[in-house]
Parts: C-alpha cells; sequence; structure tokens
C-alpha cells in the first residue's frame, strides 16, 4: 500500500513500483521543508522582537541624546525601521527571481543556494558592528534567503498524493506566518540567557546548515520524477498547441502516462496561458494584495504597540504578539472543513469579514484591546492562503 506522503499524487497503482519515491525519505523531505518554512520563510517579519535586539545591542546608538522623560532614539528607530523596510521590500520583489531559479536549476540546487544565502545573512548580522550599514544587506539577505526557501517548497507538493497537495500547501502558509515567532525566540534566548548577538545568529546559521543540507541529499532520489513530470508537461503543452495533433500520437508513452497520473491541466499550461484565464488572475491578484497587507501587518504592528505604551511593560504585549501567530496552524482543520462545507465563496467572504473586524480596531488607541486584536490578521491571512490553494486545486481538476 502506498504511504500517506507517497509520490504520484494519488497514483495508486501496485503495479507500477518504480513511479513510488523511496517512502522514508520523501516524508523527511516533507518535514524538512515545512520545519524550513518555519525556520526561516517568515522569520524577518518577528520584527517586532529581533528590533529588541539590535536596540538593545546598541546597533545605530551612537549619536542618540537620550534624556529620563524620552529614552528613545528617534535616530535608531529610523535606521532600524529603514532596515526592516529593505528587507520586507527585497523579499516579494525576488519571488520571480527565485521562481526562475527553482523551475530551472531544481530545487537541489536551489536548496543550496538558500542555504548560502542565508547562512550570508545570519553572518553578517552575528559579526558586523553595530554601526556598519552592511546590516541592512545582511537583514535583505535573510529575507531573500526565506523567500527562496518558500518557494524552494512548492515542488515537493507535486510528488506527494494528489489528495495532499492542498493540506501541505496550506500548512506552508501557515508555517510561513508562524516563522515570526522565531524573532520571538531568539530574543527570549538573548535576554533571558545572556546570549550574544553573534551568538545568537551564528547559532541559526547552524540551524540552517542542519536543515538544507539534509534536504539537498534527500532529493536526490525524487528529482527525477519530478523532472519527468516536467518532460511530459512540456510534451503535452506542445501538443495541445500544435495544428496536427495526431502526429504526437508516437510520442513516449512513458511520459504521456506519467503526465496523466500526476499532471493537471493547469500544471501543463505556460505561466502565459495560465494568466490568460480569470480564475488564475483573481487568485494571483487575492494574494498578492493579502500578502502585501500581511507584511506591512506584521512590520508595523510593534511599532503600534510601543506607541500605546509596550515599552513601560517591558514590551511584554510585543511578545504576546509574537507568540500567538504560530496560533495559526491550529486553523488548517476548520478552515479546510469550512471549504469542503461551505466551499470557496463563502469562506472568501469569511476573509473579508475578518479584514474589516481588524481594521477597525485597529483605530482604538488601546493597549490591551490590541492583544485579541493580533489574532485576527492571522487567522485572516491563513484563511485567504487556504482558499487560494483550495481555489487553485480546484483550477487544477
Amino acid at each position: 500500500t502506498q504511504s500517506t506522503w507517497g509520490i504520484g499524487m494519488g497514483t495508486q497503482n501496485a503495479n507500477k513500483p518504480a513511479r513510488l519515491a523511496p517512502v522514508t525519505s520523501l516524508k523527511w523531505l516533507v518535514v524538512l521543508n515545512l520545519l524550513g518554512n518555519l525556520f526561516f520563510s517568515g522569520m524577518i517579519f518577528g520584527w517586532g522582537s529581533l528590533m529588541l535586539i539590535f536596540e538593545q545591542d546598541h546597533v545605530f546608538e551612537r549619536g542618540c541624546h537620550k534624556t529620563e522623560s524620552d529614552d528613545k532614539c528617534r535616530k535608531q528607530e529610523n535606521l532600524l525601521t529603514a532596515m526592516y523596510t529593505a528587507a520586507s521590500t527585497a523579499q516579494p520583489l525576488v519571488s520571480f527571481g527565485c521562481g526562475y531559479l527553482v523551475d530551472n536549476m531544481g530545487p537541489r540546487i536551489s536548496n543550496i543556494a538558500c542555504f548560502c544565502i542565508l547562512t550570508t545573512g545570519y553572518l553578517i548580522l552575528a559579526l558586523a558592528g553595530p554601526e556598519n550599514r552592511i546590516l541592512f544587506f545582511g537583514f535583505c539577505l535573510v529575507g531573500i534567503g526565506g523567500n527562496l526557501h518558500f518557494v524552494n517548497t512548492y515542488p515537493v507538493s507535486f510528488i506527494i498524493e494528489k489528495r495532499r497537495m492542498p493540506i501541505f500547501l496550506s500548512s506552508a502558509n501557515c508555517l510561513f506566518d508562524a516563522s515570526a515567532v522565531m524573532g520571538l525566540l531568539l530574543y527570549l534566548i538573548y535576554k533571558h540567557l545572556n546570549v550574544s548577538r553573534a551568538g545568537v545568529f551564528i547559532g541559526y546559521a547552524f540551524l540552517s546548515l542542519f536543515t538544507h543540507i539534509p534536504s539537498y541529499f534527500l532529493w536526490v532520489p525524487h528529482e527525477h520524477s519530478l523532472n519527468q513530470q516536467e518532460r511530459a508537461a512540456a510534451k503535452h503543452s506542445a501538443a495541445t498547441n500544435s495544428d496536427n495533433p495526431d502526429t504526437n500520437n508516437n510520442e513516449d508513452s512513458n511520459d504521456d502516462e506519467v503526465l496523466q497520473e500526476v499532471r493537471h491541466p493547469i500544471q501543463s499550461k505556460s505561466f502565459v496561458q495560465q494568466l490568460k484565464t480569470r480564475e488564475f488572475r483573481f487568485v494571483l491578484f487575492v494574494l498578492c494584495f493579502y500578502s502585501f497587507k500581511s507584511s506591512v501587518y506584521l512590520g508595523t504592528n510593534g511599532l503600534l504597540l510601543r506607541s500605546l505604551g509596550d515599552k513601560k511593560k517591558d514590551y511584554i504585549f510585543t511578545q504576546i504578539f509574537q507568540g500567538v501567530l504560530p496560533c495559526s496552524v491550529l486553523f488548517v482543520p476548520y478552515i479546510e472543513k469550512m471549504m469542503r462545507v461551505h466551499g470557496f465563496i463563502y469562506s472568501f467572504r469569511v476573509v473579508n469579514i475578518l479584514g474589516i473586524i481588524y481594521s477597525i480596531i485597529t483605530l482604538i488607541p488601546n493597549l490591551e484591546v490590541q492583544v485579541p486584536n493580533t489574532s485576527i490578521p492571522t487567522r485572516t491571512h491563513i484563511d485567504h492562503s487556504v482558499c487560494c490553494c483550495a481555489n487553485l486545486y480546484k483550477l487544477s481538476c
């Protein structure tokens, strides 16, 4: 019997053992990619806690003149905010390049590239001097590497069972949000265990090593099946666009059979062809819009809490905000059931209603009121991610 995460995306034919990828390595590949999403993909969005590390390590503090009545350093705050802005801007801007790298170089090479980018970024954050502007570059590398890891997770969805594809993609999006909690974890290590900034980020560079290098070797037995699907998809697309499809009847039947088993119609189209469909354009727009909203929220909510007096409470509300982000994973079963019972349109309405509620509560200048409000955007982002993944899945069938 084929494993739950067996290759073939629903292929259950026991007479074709050559098509089945090694089950154990595939399970570990799934686990490591999802864990990598938790560790790296959206780590920069834990900025509320990471900013505290840099502030308390006196980064960009030269020239500040603090007083007893106002211990804020506007210069430091502006530079640190600019550092986050640069990284959060660079991350989505390189998405197309990350996708191109994964498509053309494959997940193994992309995995090594991700490791090199992340490790370089963490080492810069660890070893650069407190006034060195190369910290901007290092933090941008952390954002770019996280995006590359997130994009490199998607090929895994093509070598698991078809019925597991939506839940895998939804979990990957959940863990992207949950990744922001790693900033809080690093801050707690820095504060309570008295680990230096260098120690914190060098340790995280080693975590990248232990995550990406094993993934490189785990991809070895599976990349061939992924390439086989791509070849089959290319032949199918060429046959679809040709004037005389009958001339393709003598093509490699093995590739055609693989295509029939593991490829969906929308996946066999080129990107330009996909953009011509109204449904795909809608999903693409919604993903871009909500991803932008999520990035803005994760980057500015810490400043909102601080402006409401969180610093006088030793940043406890910022830590609560970062701590609830992984709770998005708890919503996955409920959202999957909502999609199954009520459908996409109902679920999408829920997303929009939650977004409106959050925006209204944000206008209330009360620190305590903002705490329960932090769970709403988390829920909204995971809702929209699951809805979009489920809608794409339906388009693929």
